[in-house]
């Protein structure tokens, strides 16, 4: 098993996070799934998007952090009730 270093693996976080993001926006811009704020003139995404958004990321998080052993990290894509 490939074992990353805490900023191998928060770099890649970030990485693969842009990328999800950038995939989303342009999805919700073509969908007509984002608007432009009348007041700010900043594009405002649909809130099923953000969160469709969220959860993207849990999950590539989730995966990341349990290929990379990071077990801290892993522990914060559960609800705190919840076994692992």
């Amino acid at each position: 098993m490939l074992k990353l270093s805490p900023a191998e693996t928060e770099a890649l976080v970030k990485r693969d996070t842009e990328r999800w993001s950038r995939a989303i926006r342009q999805a919700a811009c073509a969908s007509n799934r984002s608007f432009l704020h009348p007041l700010n003139k900043e594009y405002v995404m649909d809130p099923v998007m953000l969160q469709r958004l969220d959860i993207a990321q849990v999950v590539q998080n989730w995966a990341l952090w349990r290929d990379a052993g990071d077990w801290e990290r892993f522990k914060t894509v559960w609800a705190p009730a919840t076994a692992i």
